[in-house]
């Protein structure tokens, strides 16, 4: 049986029966994290914090995660928010599939006292001691009209870029424009493990109206640009992305010593970190499989019953059936 999501549009060629009319819209209750079909996790071990699915070799207690010096895929859920590491970083995601992770980071923020003539600055630093920053799914980007925002790294290099900001006014700006009016951006270096954000500020003429600038790390396309933004964005936080890997050795030695090595569901391939020396492997489900390829029941099939198939649409507050015969 498979279950599908359909637009009703698509069902003009598909003999459709009402079953049962749903009642007057009501609040849905909160549901839990839906599992998937494969195994997640150790045996014994929680799969999930707070509204989190946490798969192995991540894990939220000793033994149920991928053990290494720097506790790398230790998820905190002591407060029932999962938390990086030791660290007090919330994570949104983790995927499998493409070995992504998405953290919460607070944009940096400076802002000018008119009255004692002085700087108040909030800066943001993170250092990552195992994962890399994605230098193609994140942008840097600055929010201010006479602003230089740097951000810099010393981990896995050393690294300074950055991006200047200005504007005469409010109204000299275009909302989704981030070219350096009133909004710029620029990439991130390959391989980044930190940053740190700084800010220089310069003309002062223009900060008695617009007093404040921030700069922020968050995935590309989840910011867009509003003039508004440069009076009142307050405190704020956004998606990061983060790639990770197992290990630090390459595929080739990995295989080698088999009581360490990751890739355990029955021909799972590995793929070398694309990072380079040191930053490990990735494991994968074989073709025609998918799952987690970290536990050895990890894999499933996607298998397809060729004799009857039946699709269950949910379409706004109608619940439908629908039989198609092979």
């Amino acid at each position: 049986m498979i279950f599908v999501w359909l637009p009703l549009t698509l069902l003009s060629q598909i003999t459709i029966y009402i079953v049962q009319s749903a009642p007057a819209l009501m609040p849905a209750p909160a549901r839990a994290p839906v599992l998937p079909a494969y195994e997640i996790v150790k045996p014994g071990c929680i799969p999930t914090c707070g509204g989190l699915v946490v798969p192995y070799p991540f894990g939220t207690s000793k033994g149920c995660y991928l053990e290494n010096k720097a506790s790398s895929f230790f998820i905190n859920c002591s407060d029932h928010t999962p938390r990086l590491g030791k660290s007090s970083i919330p994570v949104l995601n983790i995927t499998l599939d493409d070995h992504h992770i998405h953290i919460l980071i607070p944009a940096a923020r400076i802002c000018y006292n008119d009255i004692t003539a002085k700087f108040r600055e909030y800066s943001v630093a993170l250092r990552l001691s195992k994962f890399q920053v994605n230098s193609t799914l994140n942008k840097f980007t600055v929010i201010g009209c006479s602003t230089l925002a740097l951000i810099t790294g010393k981990r896995a290099q050393n690294y300074t870029t950055g991006c200047a900001s200005v504007c005469d006014r409010v109204e000299s700006v275009v909302d989704g424009s981030c070219s350096g009016i009133g909004c710029c951006q620029t990439s991130l270096p390959i391989g980044a493990r930190d940053f740190e954000v700084t800010f220089q500020v310069y003309n002062n003429s223009i900060l008695a109206d617009i007093p404040c600038s921030s700069a922020f790390v968050a995935e590309q396309g989840f910011y867009n640009f509003s003039s508004s933004d440069l009076i009142t964005f307050e405190k704020r936080s956004f998606p990061v992305m983060l790639d990770w890997a197992v290990g630090n050795q390459t595929c080739a030695i990995a295989k080698k010593n088999k009581a360490s090595y990751a890739c355990v569901a029955p021909d799972s391939t590995c793929i070398d970190s694309e990072y380079g020396k040191g930053t490990g492997y990735r494991c994968y489900c074989p073709s025609g499989y998918h799952g987690n390829p970290y536990l050895i029941n990890g894999c499933i099939g996607m298998s397809i019953d060729l004799f009857l198939c039946h699709i269950i649409i949910i379409q706004r507050a109608m619940l439908f059936i629908i039989a198609i015969e092979y």
